[in-house]
């Protein structure tokens, strides 16, 4: 047998040591990563843990598919089709190997779908908030970021030769503040902010964001990956909901992952902004595209948007709302905006989150249980995600199922 590499940085066996020491003092936290899913993620899904002899059967609470579409039949036959015709992968860069017929189709859709000029692709959601943030700002540049930010965008910040600055979460007037203290003349100021932020399930101020935005001169930055399909009257995201025309954001960050079925990210904008990320933003420029059967079937999500978002979206707003209402009924208080299909108990102690989400496994309910480091400590929540997959009568089920999980004597482990 091959010897194994030995380990002599002090500083990697030094972080190793500390993650088994957090393995071996929380073994049911540690259990419950990287589920292994032996069916498609909709209103049943297969589960195995570590450790399972076989996977189990759950309602799936867990998933980001949030308009069902990743095993809608024309989703799944433009898959399909253009696996046929171009192949498993896309091979290489697009900037020399090219792009596919079909990467440009679903870059023109999305651009015409967030009514701007231009929409350029990355390889995923995180990937475009790393190349967006640290392709745009130069040394003598600001940019601003809400202290809750996704971590793909602190880490673009910590790639990016940009002035950095933090402003209070969804606090216009401290972001308005900092802008002023930090401005330096002739230089540019980018603001960075969520629409829909996924672990809260709060919404973005985004009206006041833009109109600090306009009086600053700033760039406004736009990640909406868990409003596309789920916020505003046709499902266009934040900016539709609030009743801002598009110009309002400089540029429109989103993924493929979530609404839209597939994997990958995009950034849509005015044509000089795209080009310049296009030219620039090194996770798309040194990266393969996208395979293309997996841009076929994001466009096919995409049409189907078209046509059908206003329906579609009203009724997972209805479905969250409704699952709001279950919940609360059993004295539950739900953090968050009652639009929002992501439904956030906060219950603080770490063990008592995973008791519950394990409580909740065993009775064929799959959701997050979410510890250090995803939250910070003492924050440690429940997380539902409501897809269209799900019933009313799941929806109730298991509305009932996390109260007695969560309240005291109930009988949780």
């Amino acid at each position: 047998m091959e010897e194994t590499w030995p380990l002599k940085s002090a500083p990697i066996t030094e972080r190793l040591r500390l993650m088994r020491e957090w393995e071996v003092a929380a073994p049911e936290a540690f259990a419950r990563y990287f589920p292994v899913l032996t069916s498609a993620s909709v209103r049943h899904v297969g589960v195995r843990l570590p450790g399972m002899p076989s996977p189990g059967r759950y309602l799936n609470f867990a998933s980001s598919n949030y308009l069902n579409l990743s095993v809608r039949e024309e989703v799944v036959d433009a898959c399909r089709a253009a696996a046929c015709r171009y192949g498993s992968g896309a091979n290489g860069a697009p900037i020399l190997n090219g792009r596919f017929e079909v990467h440009e189709a679903l870059e023109e859709g999305l651009a015409r779908f967030h009514r701007t000029e231009a929409a350029t692709l990355f390889p995923s959601g995180y990937s475009a908030n790393l190349g967006i943030i640290s392709s745009l700002g130069g040394t003598e540049d600001t940019i601003a970021v809400d202290r809750l930010a996704h971590a793909s965008i602190f880490d673009g910040l910590r790639l990016s030769t940009s002035r950095r600055c933090l402003f209070a979460h969804n606090d216009v007037d401290d972001l308005e503040r900092r802008l002023i203290s930090r401005r330096l003349p002739g230089a540019s100021i980018l603001v960075v902010t969520e629409g829909v932020f996924s672990m809260d399930a709060d919404l973005s101020p985004l009206p006041g964001v833009a109109q600090v935005c306009r009086r600053q001169g700033a760039l406004l930055i736009l990640d909406d990956a868990h409003a596309l399909g789920v916020l505003g009257a046709t499902g266009r995201g934040t900016c539709e909901h609030y009743g801002l025309a598009p110009s309002a954001v400089a540029l429109h960050m989103g993924t493929l992952s979530k609404t839209l079925a597939g994997i990958g990210g995009y950034v849509a904008g005015s044509r000089d902004l795209i080009d310049l990320i296009r030219y620039s933003a090194r996770p798309a420029l040194f990266s393969a595209n996208i395979p293309p059967m997996v841009a076929a079937g994001c466009l096919a999500s995409l049409r189907v948007l078209e046509r059908e978002g206003a329906e579609l979206s009203a009724s997972l707003r209805n479905r969250a709302h409704f699952f709001r209402e279950q919940l609360e009924q059993h004295g539950i208080e739900l953090p968050g905006h009652t639009m929002v299909p992501i439904l956030p108990i906060v219950l603080g102690d770490a063990q008592a989150t995973v008791n519950a989400a394990s409580y909740l496994m065993d009775r064929g309910i799959f959701g997050h249980g979410v510890i250090f480091p995803a939250v910070p400590q003492g924050a440690a929540r429940l997380r539902f995600m409501v897809s269209l997959g799900l019933t009313e009568e799941d929806l109730a089920s298991a509305a009932t199922a996390i109260a007695h999980a969560i309240h005291p004597g109930n009988g949780a482990r």
